[in-house]
């Protein structure tokens, strides 16, 4: 697992009272520099962890030492806290009772963990998260090998219930080219090893965070972009359009503040930038990109800093001169505080006239219209998956999440919240989905899944697509166990559906729904 705040000693991940599970774990932290070199947090072995389970000492007091060598006091230490989602999804894939015989062979399995720092995790936009992920999975990696020590190497489930939504979105995104090579690469090293990474799909499908339009002269894109008081972090926007279409393309973007004027440029090249205000309360920028133009415009805090930018309706216009069609696509960068962290940033996102229909599932006026094709209403809930979700690798299987539906006996159907398709530009109205879904929510009003807390013996519940990876990554791992070295990812994905025929994806629950019972069945 990678993850954040992994209670190590929590009794859910020890194969008896006091021997743990874990083989390893590295707790990374914030790099420093000193004379010595680069410093990055502390592993500890398994022995290690064994040592600290017969000292005797509570966990409370253990955690609260080794955070204090890791990190300042004023970062967020999670297992210092009473529930962490690292432990939680940790228990969903991999707990165990260390007694009795009901888990008898899940707690024969071993475990690698890496825990993530805060900073990974406090910069909900993701670009701080996704360095120590790639360090991260390379640990694992080389791990896994050495405890082989030339031997035959097991298989391997890492899993990934992180992401955000920064980046293009498709297999260009930098988590995901780095993801379909780390694998390649194992598999070059490793021939007949396995390798799999089970990844949670997403949870903005309702965030108004994404908008598609396909432009032409007269047939403007115009966005609402609402960007929240009391947001002390900055925000940002990201616009792509493709290559050959950008030089027909202009931007223009006015602030709530009409007295900083507008700013109406063409489509910026690579390395231009403007600044909107004086002060700049907004800077837009050019950025190259793998076969399009990525336009980003950041915005100055609303709150907490010597240059703010005005909260409200910042309007976001782009205009094309052009009979040929030019795709754009629009998204904004997650901006929200992770539960348990102090409330910094406050989550901008998309407005528009025709982006407030009515919506049967949830009985409201909060649905993007939907016409014959999306330049009735620009925003859309598609595109909302995780952004290193186009990875080119059958061997990362995403996962969203479902709910049962009320008042039909052994029926689910898709969370509200689970992400749908993959950011790209491609026509209108194409997209794939997560590889396959499973139990995020116990029902339409209990929301969550009830998993371990940091503290052996303590319950939490928590919810959304990162804990239904984890059930995934669990039938996955009792899959792998007992299969005699003959595997790939179809027929993987196969058993975990309970069926050998896989249907056609789904936008939402993808080639179908985790089927634990029947995949025992057919592994047994």
């Amino acid at each position: 697992i990678i993850d954040d705040g992994l209670a190590f000693l929590n009794a859910r991940f020890r194969k008896d009272p006091a021997t743990t599970r874990f083989q390893a774990i590295w707790l990374q932290a914030p790099e420093v520099r000193d004379p010595g070199g680069v410093i990055c947090g502390m592993t500890l072995t398994g022995a290690e962890i064994d040592e600290l389970l017969v000292g005797g000492e509570p966990e409370t007091d253990i955690y609260r030492a080794i955070n204090r060598t890791l990190r300042p006091g004023t970062d967020r230490q999670s297992t210092n806290h009473l529930v962490s989602h690292g432990t939680h999804v940790l228990d969903l894939a991999a707990g165990a009772s260390p007694e009795g015989d009901a888990d008898a062979v899940m707690r024969a399995m071993p475990i690698l963990g890496v825990q993530l720092p805060p900073a990974a995790l406090r910069d909900t936009s993701g670009r701080r998260l996704e360095g120590y992920v790639v360090q991260g999975l390379r640990w694992l990696i080389a791990r896994n090998l050495r405890q082989a020590a030339g031997g035959p190497v097991g298989p391997m489930v890492v899993n990934l219930s992180l992401g955000s939504l920064a980046g293009p979105g498709d297999e260009t995104a930098f988590l995901a080219d780095w993801l379909a090579y780390e694998i390649a690469r194992y598999a070059r090293l490793v021939p007949l090893a396995v390798l799999r990474v089970v990844a949670a799909y997403g949870n903005a499908r309702r965030g108004r965070l994404v908008a598609r339009a396909e432009l032409r002269a007269a047939r403007d894109l115009a966005l609402d972009w609402r960007i929240l008081p009391d947001d002390h972090t900055p925000s940002f926007l990201e616009m792509r359009a493709a290559t050959q279409s950008a030089r027909s393309l202009r931007l223009s973007l006015q602030s709530p503040n009409l007295a900083d004027g507008v700013l109406d440029i063409p489509w910026p090249e690579h390395g231009q930038s403007w600044v909107l205000g004086n002060p700049a309360r907004a800077m837009v920028t050019g950025v190259a990109e793998d076969g399009r133009r990525m336009v980003q415009i950041s915005t100055a805090p609303t709150a907490g800093a010597a240059t703010l930018s005005p909260p409200g309706r910042w309007q976001v216009r782009i205009t094309s001169v052009d009979e040929a069609p030019a795709l754009i696509s629009v998204r904004v960068q997650r901006d929200d505080t992770p539960a348990g962290y102090r409330t910094l940033g406050r989550q901008s996102w998309l407005d528009h006239t025709m982006a407030w229909d009515w919506d049967d599932e949830t009985r409201d006026w909060t649905a993007p219209q939907v016409g014959e094709t999306s330049v009735t209403c620009p925003i859309t809930r598609d595109g909302t998956a995780v952004a290193y979700a186009g990875v080119n690798a059958p061997e990362v299987f995403f996962v969203g999440a479902v709910r049962p539906r009320p008042g039909r006996q052994s029926s689910t159907h898709p969370s509200l919240y689970t992400g749908s398709g993959v950011t790209t530009l491609r026509p209108l109205g194409e997209s794939t989905g997560p590889t396959l879904s499973a139990l995020g929510d116990e029902g339409m009003f209990l929301s969550g899944r009830r998993a371990s807390g940091v503290l052996s013996g303590s319950t939490a519940r928590l919810s959304g697509t990162s804990v239904a990876a984890p059930d995934v990554t669990r039938t996955l791992s009792l899959i792998l166990d007992r299969t005699d070295g003959a595997s790939s990812p179809d027929r993987e994905l196969g058993v975990l559906l309970g069926s050998v025929v896989l249907p056609e994806r789904h936008p939402l629950t993808g080639f179908g729904i985790l089927n634990p019972a029947a995949a025992t069945d057919l592994i047994a």
